[in-house]
């Protein structure tokens, strides 16, 4: 009947009520885990990319971490931040961190056979399958493995060589090796294919066949075994620069595309500090999975230091291929049959950069031509869209549709200028603020005390 008796009994239920509350709060949480991003461009959101690969996972995921104690921390913390993007979207999905200089046995079992080259590794298990996860850990590395977790079979590129084409494995300039990662970061196997030294033989695991940057000519029998993986229902990618020895032509006129062999002028690079050379790549097809997601807003451009002019027949309906223009450049450009120092500028028009073939009997994808390869060179690949544009049309011939990238939204900047006497406004509120705020609490103090 005390009225302090009753106080602290109505205190003492609702601090019980309030530990109960957040008790059942942090439960919920960890059990089902709900982030929301609030950032204006989601750029703490998986790409669509990565949430087709999620869908893939039907069965237990598990993702196993082993760090270094203390060493690893700041890791393990960015590898948690990683996986509960992951997490959220499949509860299939489960992580587990293991420190290996108290779960040793753990480690050595789990990591049996993986290659460790770093302090921290992380490993995916799933269905039978271990699968090592590159570094440094990132959306990109982590959907790559995840590719490779749940893929019952990896598609394969082979890259034709013998005829000059750029080399897989060179570094320089002119290689292909930063494609060649970029690719087996979408978990393709790559391989070069020399026919010349196989009887004119098509691999059976052949997925893709690329020719990249020929400078000399094709054989009779090499064209002919060509043609007729692509009648089989193979696809090809043809990359091919003008000035050169090749016979691009016997090829992919079966397709009823023609390689002009002249050199495209837009004047529009050199405002990037290009030469006058350089086609700019800045009409997209909006219809073709490979380039309808590249947003023309006047900032995206591919860029091509040599390119030839692709043309193609006219559409039929009874014709066995029809075509779309996948890149051209602005209306303001102009060809050339040869270089000169002295230009005489002819009727300018838009030019065609690739061309996607379709086969109107399959309703598949044939091939996808391109009027230079220098945009695939190590030099190039990383400019513009240039490596989106490889990406995506090497993962939509290879029947990786859901690997297609669409570009993420970069982010937006803001930017404050401060002057000398705002920023030393800025330093005194600093200053004189936490003191009025230790006077006043003083103040207070010494009321209450008093009252």
């Amino acid at each position: 009947t005390l009225k302090t008796t009753k106080h602290g009994m109505n205190m003492g239920l609702m601090i019980v009520i309030f530990v109960i509350f957040l008790v059942a709060i942090n439960f919920l949480s960890v059990m089902h885990n709900k982030t929301w991003d609030v950032t204006e461009n989601n750029s703490n959101t998986l790409g669509v990319e990565s949430i087709k690969v999620i869908d893939q996972i039907k069965a237990k995921f598990e993702i196993l971490t082993f760090y270094r104690g203390e060493k690893d921390h700041a890791k393990k913390l960015a590898a948690k931040q990683i996986f509960s993007r992951y997490k959220s979207l499949n509860s299939h999905i489960k992580t587990y961190y293991f420190n290996t200089y108290t779960d040793r046995a753990r480690a050595q079992v789990e990591l049996d056979g993986v290659p460790v080259d770093e302090d921290m590794v992380t490993v995916i298990k799933y269905k039978n399958k271990k699968i090592k996860i590159d570094s440094p850990l990132s959306e990109e590395t982590v959907t790559a493995a995840i590719t490779r977790a749940t893929r019952n079979k990896l598609k394969t590129i082979y890259f034709l060589s013998g005829h000059g084409e750029r080399s897989l494995s060179n570094t320089k300039a002119d290689g292909l090796l930063n494609l060649v990662n970029v690719l087996a970061s979408k978990s393709f196997i790559v391989k070069e294919l020399n026919l010349l030294n196989t009887n004119v033989a098509i691999p059976a695991d052949a997925d893709v066949i690329a020719i990249i940057g020929p400078k000399l000519e094709l054989f009779k029998n090499e064209v002919t075994a060509l043609k007729a993986f692509a009648a089989q229902g193979g696809k090809l990618i043809i990359a091919a620069d003008p000035g050169k020895k090749h016979n691009i032509n016997e090829l992919i006129s079966y397709f009823g595309v023609l390689f002009r062999n002249n050199f495209i002028i837009a004047e529009v690079a050199e405002m990037l500090g290009r030469s006058a050379t350089t086609a700019l790549g800045i009409q997209f097809d909006g219809s073709s999975k490979i380039t309808k997601e590249i947003k023309q807003n006047g900032q995206i451009y591919s860029i091509f230091e040599l390119a030839s002019e692709l043309v193609s027949l006219k559409n039929n309906n009874e014709a066995q291929f029809n075509f779309l223009p996948l890149i051209a450049t602005s209306d303001k450009s102009f060809t050339i049959d040869e270089l000169k120092i002295e230009v005489v500028p002819g009727p300018r028009a838009a030019k065609v950069l690739a061309i996607q073939v379709n086969n109107n009997q399959s309703n598949t994808v044939s091939a996808v031509i391109f009027g230079d390869s220098d945009f695939l060179s190590n030099k190039e690949i990383g400019l513009g869209v240039n490596q989106l544009i490889a990406k995506n049309t090497f993962s939509y011939l290879s029947g990786e549709n859901d690997l297609i990238t669409i570009p993420k939204a970069q982010l937006k900047g803001t930017k404050i200028i401060l002057t000398d006497k705002l920023r030393n406004s800025v330093v005194v509120a600093g200053l004189l603020l936490p003191l009025f705020l230790f006077v006043m609490s003083g103040l207070f103090f010494y009321r209450r005390k008093g009252a």
